[in-house]
């Protein structure tokens, strides 16, 4: 009963301190609400007591303020300290949120009832912390100087299934792990990633993301991931399996991406329900993108259906046996950017199957009609280009490199010319009718076979 006076005096109060906010908080929860907002306030006896249609227990009140601080409606601040975490929902949504903080373990489910589009900040550090989401409406997500490590599961996992708005605070620095106690365990998303998205996610703001993946990828997307124009980084430090996993397609606007893994750096695949065009597809049209890759049999960037590459820069390196860097289960477009690719392993013999070090490996048509591109392939059997249909130069800068011969379609709208047993020493320059390439000191080719166009 003191408790519930105490809070019936705060309430009378708040017309004469002319304040502006209401502070409830329960435990590591606080619900902010604007105090001409909150109108009649009803008790149930001694039990309850009901705040803009969000009924609260008196005796789960931990304290109540008033402050002067301004409510932001449609908002959700979670910020960490440590191994404890605090919560701040703003009051116009505070009915339809259940919020729940266990340590440095924050889960927020939305009830479906849930009109409004919820702008969630997450801030501050944990070893032991986590981010769980789920509702029926789409969401922004502003990562705010966040450096979060969950022991045994995905430190970011966001369920909605809705539009996701990822932004990249100005001037700050946010990092993710998952948990190396964790399970390699493809049936359930919390242990795919340290960040994981059930939902098509579109990126912005120009601060930047480290990503470390100690149990399977960097980053599990079920939906298709936009990165626009002006983005900052994302960097995937390390991944056990592939640095980048998306579902439906990938299209790079802008920004600077990274990734070492030891899978696929970067794999797209097609969705069975999606009516999107791009559906399966990488279609790269700004921003730098590199991508390394140390597994046997692993693709730099692999996709379900077409790889575009009209802008932007392309830098991929694989480094293991059998392996290729860029792959396509249907064709490859190049019409501008800079493309650069080196594999550098033998050939693997995987259930008497030969998978061979190719550079640029496609179902379909590999068309280079613009734009530059470099690739040097394995001494090992790899081409520069492999097509199991054809390969046209129509007007690109090419030169490739590797142990066998790549040869273009004589109905190729550009020249080309093809030079055979040369001699490639490590970091050396090699130039051919005006195009030069300078490999890599990881790259050697004593008898290498050369195409060149321009």
């Amino acid at each position: 009963m003191n408790r519930l006076m105490a809070t019936l005096l705060l309430l009378a109060s708040l017309s004469v301190a002319g304040a502006q906010t209401l502070n409830v908080q329960t435990g590591d929860v606080t619900y902010t609400f604007a105090t001409e907002a909150t109108g009649d306030m009803y008790f149930t006896g001694s039990q309850s007591v009901t705040i803009c249609d969000r009924e609260f227990l008196v005796d789960d009140i931990t304290q109540m303020t008033v402050t002067d601080d301004e409510v932001v409606d449609n908002t959700i601040s979670v910020s960490w300290n440590g191994s404890t975490a605090k919560v701040v929902v703003a009051g116009n949504i505070a009915p339809y949120i259940t919020a729940e903080v266990n340590g440095g373990h924050v889960k927020i489910l939305a009830d479906e009832l849930l009109d409004e589009e919820v702008t969630y900040t997450l801030s501050g550090a944990s070893t032991d912390g986590s981010f769980y989401m789920d509702g029926e409406k789409k969401a922004s997500f502003i990562l705010n100087g966040l450096s979060l490590s969950c022991p045994d599961s995905a430190a970011v996992n966001i369920q909605c299934g809705k539009l996701i708005t990822m932004i990249l605070a100005d001037g700050t620095t946010n990092t993710l792990s998952d948990g190396i106690n964790g399970t390699d365990d493809e049936t359930t998303d919390s242990h795919k990633a340290p960040l994981v998205i059930n939902g098509h996610s579109e990126w912005s703001g120009s601060g930047s993301l480290t990503l470390n993946g100690n149990v399977r990828h960097g980053f599990f997307a079920d939906e298709y991931v936009l990165l626009q124009s002006g983005l900052g980084s994302i960097t995937v430090e390390n991944a056990v399996a592939d640095g980048f996993h998306v579902n439906e397609f990938f299209r790079m606007q802008g920004g600077t991406v990274s990734i070492t893994a030891s899978g696929d750096g970067l794999d797209v695949g097609a969705k069975t329900s999606s009516t999107e065009t791009d559906n399966g597809r990488i279609v790269m049209e700004g921003g730098s993108l590199a991508v390394s890759t140390s597994g046997i049999d692993v693709k730099g960037m692999k996709s379900d259906a077409r790889i575009i590459i009209a802008g932007g820069t392309v830098s991929v390196t694989a480094t293991g046996d059998g392996s290729k860097g860029i792959s396509s289960s249907e064709l490859i477009n190049v019409t501008g950017g800079k493309t650069t690719v080196v594999t550098t392993g033998n050939i693997a013999t995987i259930l008497n199957d030969e998978k061979k070090p190719h550079g640029v490996k496609a179902t379909g048509d590999i068309t280079l009609s613009g734009g530059e591109i470099y690739v040097a392939a394995g001494a090992d059997g790899g081409k520069a280009f492999d097509s199991d249909t054809y390969i046209f130069t129509n007007g690109a800068t090419v030169m490739g490199i590797g142990g066998k011969a790549s040869t273009p379609s004589t109905l190729s709208t550009s020249s080309f010319n093809k030079y055979k047993d040369i001699n490639v020493a490590a970091g050396s320059t090699v130039s051919y009718d005006g195009v030069s390439f300078t490999v890599p000191a990881i790259y050697s080719n004593s008898s290498a076979k050369i195409l060149v166009s321009k």
